[in-house]
């Protein structure tokens, strides 16, 4: 284990890729188990094959997605690096695949394309120690300059002023 501490980004990506494993897994099941079940025909698919031969590809890919997207919750940077060589390749497979399910091809396509920026972008390398580390000192940073700043006072600060009085606006007491 890493010691990586998963929040934001790296949990998103982590959610996602588990999503796009399980699309491509009943999918994958669905070519095999039911081929009647997709618009087009095997003669239609772009990449001469059965649907059954799809089928176990997908499913395929589908588990390992699934596999890495566990590894990604426990920080493993080898998962990161799969997962985004997974979702480009199931991102071409997907097109391959668009005339036998567009819609559904198409909606796997653009969540390939999430789980590639969410496991490119704003992910955090920070170790739990080292994120705590960093935390105690910015506290520490705004704690030091809130002591140093001293806070106006209301007259100071122009709080009692009325700018419709000729005497400077200030007032003394009630209404």
């Amino acid at each position: 284990m890493n010691n990586v501490q998963l929040h934001g980004w790296g949990a998103f990506a982590a959610t996602v890729v588990l999503l796009a494993g399980a699309f491509h897994l009943i999918q994958g099941i669905t070519a095999m188990a039911a081929p009647a079940f997709f618009v087009g025909t095997e003669g239609q698919l772009l990449i001469a094959a059965t649907f059954v031969g799809w089928g176990i590809v997908l499913a395929i890919l589908g588990l390992v997605l699934i596999l890495t997207g566990i590894a990604l919750f426990y920080g493993y940077m080898w998962a990161r690096v799969l997962g985004v060589v997974l979702a480009g390749i199931g991102a071409v497979l997907q097109l391959g695949f668009l005339a036998a399910f567009p819609i559904w091809s198409l909606a796997v396509i653009v969540l390939n394309v999430v789980v590639i920026y969410g496991l490119t972008a704003g992910w955090s390398t920070e170790t739990r120690d080292e994120e705590v580390a960093r935390a105690a000192a910015s506290y520490q940073a705004g704690r030091t300059d809130a002591t140093r700043a001293t806070a106006p006072t209301q007259r100071e600060s122009g709080a009692h002023e009325r700018p419709d009085m000729p005497s400077g606006g200030t007032t003394t007491g009630g209404p």
